[in-house]
C-alpha cells in the first residue's frame, strides 16, 4: 500500500467510523507539523498518522516522544498495512489501525490525550488555514461591515 492510499483510507475512516464532521488531510499551516489526517467532532479531535514502512515509524516514534505534549489530537492513531507494527511498538496512549482492502480494522483504541496550549494552537492554525483557503475560493464571503459588528 502507498502512503496516498493509506491517507485516503484515514480520511474515509474519520468521516465514517469516527463521525468527524470536519476532516483535513496534509494541511499546511503555521502548525508545528503536517498531519496525514485530522478530524473533529463537536468535542473531540482525532489524529491519524500513516506509515508504510517500519523505518518511517521509528523516525516518527522518536519525534512523538519529543513532542508528546504538543501533538494535536485528543485521540491519536497510526494507520499501517497489516502486520507492520505490534501493539508494544506504539507510544503510550496511541492507537493502531490496520488497512485492509477497502476498510480499516482497529487493533488498539487510542487513549484520550489532554490538550496542551501548543496542541490547541496547532489545531486552531490548521482550521484557520482551511477557512482561509475556502475564503480564497469564494465559497465563504466575509462582509467587512457585518464582521466588524460580530
Amino acid at each position: 500500500m502507498t502512503h496516498e492510499e493509506l491517507r485516503k483510507l484515514a480520511v474515509r475512516w474519520l468521516t465514517t467510523s469516527q463521525k468527524c464532521t470536519v476532516v483535513l488531510s496534509e494541511i499546511v499551516s503555521h502548525a508545528t507539523q503536517i498531519p496525514d489526517a485530522i478530524g473533529w467532532q463537536t468535542e473531540r479531535s482525532t489524529l491519524v498518522e500513516c506509515k508504510v514502512s517500519r523505518a518511517d515509524f521509528l523516525r516518527d516514534k522518536e519525534k512523538c516522544h519529543q513532542r508528546a505534549n504538543a501533538t494535536p489530537g485528543m485521540k491519536r492513531f497510526y494507520l499501517t498495512p497489516p502486520g507492520l507494527l505490534h501493539i508494544e511498538d506504539l507510544p503510550d496512549g496511541w492507537g493502531l489501525i490496520e488497512a485492509r482492502e477497502n476498510y480499516v480494522k482497529v487493533m488498539r483504541d487510542s487513549g484520550h490525550f489532554a490538550m496542551t496550549d501548543r496542541a490547541m494552537s496547532d489545531e486552531i492554525a490548521m482550521l484557520v488555514s482551511a477557512l482561509r483557503r475556502v475564503k480564497q475560493r469564494e465559497f465563504l464571503v466575509i462582509v467587512p461591515e457585518i464582521a466588524a459588528k460580530v
